[in-house]
């Protein structure tokens, strides 16, 4: 959140930006994954009680303002809560409107034009919002990373891997059809003792003497079915020997 450069009279900026962004049921989340503070922690029950009956209506003036100034013709969205924070700290706060509009918006606290649904993030999904403002490639690109941020953060530990320990499944040292395709390899070779990767490969759908032949014959498979790659048969070659 920004400081005001200028003075402002009561009530504070600060207090105007995060009763408003509580009762839009908003805050901004920081890098460090901190929040903005709920402004009625500790509040008497009264004060609460009083807070809690005047959201509504709060929050409906605010975007009956923001309505009636897009009616005007202003670029504006009055369902945007981004939009709704900016008009409470113009209508609450004493803001200098002779200053150029510039300075004026350089002193504002502000949201983005889009929103991540936090409740979505606590049960680790992702849910972005964004206003007519927000719907940039880029933003949205952004929007989502931040998402994916906050679900990390609020929400439950991914699921582990259901195998042994948690961890990931390892590749088997000798796989079946490693051993199958070597000892099908071995048998070729007997016949064709000169025969490379290169020449199995171009052979696969050759008489049913050549080597590549004799090789999908033996591993049980048919023309349209793919050979080994070429640095699989090479690397069995080589193992075998």
């Amino acid at each position: 959140m920004k400081a005001l450069v200028a003075p402002l009279s009561l009530p504070d900026q600060g207090i105007v930006t995060f009763v408003t962004g509580q009762f839009l049921d908003c805050a901004s989340v920081y890098p460090d994954g901190s929040e903005w503070p709920d402004p009625f922690a500790g509040a008497p029950p009264d004060v609460i009680e009083l807070a809690e009956q005047i959201q509504p209506t709060f929050v409906a003036h605010l975007r009956q303002l923001a309505a009636r100034i897009e009616a005007a013709g202003a670029p504006l969205d009055p369902n945007d809560p981004a939009v709704l924070l900016v008009l409470s700290q113009l209508t609450l706060v004493r803001v200098a409107l002779d200053r150029p509009p510039a300075e004026i918006v350089a002193d504002l606290n502000i949201w983005p034009p889009g929103s991540i649904d936090r409740e979505a993030a606590t049960v680790g999904q992702v849910a972005v919002h964004a206003s007519r403002h927000g719907r940039t490639v880029r933003f949205q690109a952004d929007l989502v990373a931040g998402a994916e941020t906050v679900a990390r953060r609020l929400g439950p530990a991914a699921i582990r891997a259901p195998y042994a320990g948690g961890g990931k499944r390892r590749k088997p040292r000798n796989e079946h059809a490693q051993q199958a395709r070597r000892a099908a390899l071995a048998e070729v070779l007997a016949v064709h003792p000169d025969a490379n990767a290169g020449m199995l490969r171009r052979t696969w759908d050759g008489p049913p003497s050549s080597p590549g032949r004799m090789l999908r014959d033996k591993l049980g498979l048919l023309v349209d079915d793919r050979p080994p790659a070429e640095g699989t048969l090479r690397h069995d070659l080589r193992e075998i020997g």
